[in-house]
């Protein structure tokens, strides 16, 4: 489908910096439309944890093997919240993305699996889901958990629908 026709938008869409959107669709840095979600574990040497994984190209969370508190050492880890977007810094360029339910609540994840969640007012969390999973790479969130600073995730424009809806795939076709 194409969306301008003769240099004229398409009724109901709108000409922005990021191209031709949906006219209730807004445009927004990432670093204000998320919030870092991290919560450190007390670590218990007796206690066992199941740590979890990111599988590249959009395939979800995997869960590793239980282990011992004793046997983390001294890597900090973080208590696995729901309703999260959650990355694997390493292989953020390979779309390592999934979103976090409450079948991981209680679980852990180290430093290199950031967790971010969309602030509430602004858009469904499936939506940034397909969106980072399958168009637009998620290093630009990786930006703020390495560097912890706002400003650098403050550079790069996305866009998203004002209403709860998941899969809008008219501004993505063509």
């Amino acid at each position: 489908m194409t969306l301008q026709m003769n240099k004229q938008i398409v009724p109901e869409y709108k000409q922005t910096k990021v191209g031709i959107i949906p006219e209730d669709w807004s445009i927004g840095k990432i670093g204000k439309i998320f919030t870092k979600v991290s919560t450190p574990v007390a670590i218990n040497v007796n206690e066992q944890y199941q740590e979890i994984g990111i599988r590249s190209h959009g395939k979800g969370i995997f869960y590793k093997e239980k282990i011992l508190g004793k046997d983390l050492g001294n890597k900090s880890v973080f208590w696995i919240k729901k309703d999260c977007l959650i990355l694997n810094i390493v292989f953020a360029w390979e779309q390592a993305i999934a979103k976090t339910t409450d079948e991981q609540s209680g679980m852990i994840a180290s430093h290199r699996f950031p967790m971010y969640r969309p602030n509430h007012e602004q858009a469904n969390i499936d939506y940034f889901l397909y969106l980072f999973s399958f168009y637009i790479s998620p290093l630009n969130l990786v930006s703020d958990s390495l560097y912890h600073s706002k400003k650098n995730c403050n550079f790069f424009s996305i866009f998203y629908p004002k209403h709860h809806f998941v899969y809008c795939r008219l501004a993505f076709n063509e």
